[in-house]
């Protein structure tokens, strides 16, 4: 699997699942406490290429401007969690 930020993944028929998740640890409650990250990716599931960005928010704004960064122009798009 490639994570790639530079490049723009997908294509032509091409099918890019998006999603975002948040990134937070604590083993056995016991540390700090760190604050949540959120983030946001995306896979082709032909070529397997992928991009993962740190988000300030998740506004549907937010989302999109991430997609049309890294994703490229004829691809379908797929999120998850929406």
């Amino acid at each position: 699997m490639l994570c790639r930020p530079e490049v723009k993944i997908g294509g032509n028929n091409r099918i890019v699942k998006a999603g975002e998740s948040l990134f937070t640890r604590r083993k056995s409650n016991v540390g700090r406490l760190l604050p949540p990250q959120w983030d946001f990716g995306g896979l082709c599931r032909e070529t397997k290429e992928c991009y993962l960005v740190a988000i300030s928010d998740r506004s549907a704004k937010t989302l999109l401007s991430g997609t049309g960064k890294n994703v490229a122009d004829g691809s379908t798009i797929f999120f998850s969690g929406c």
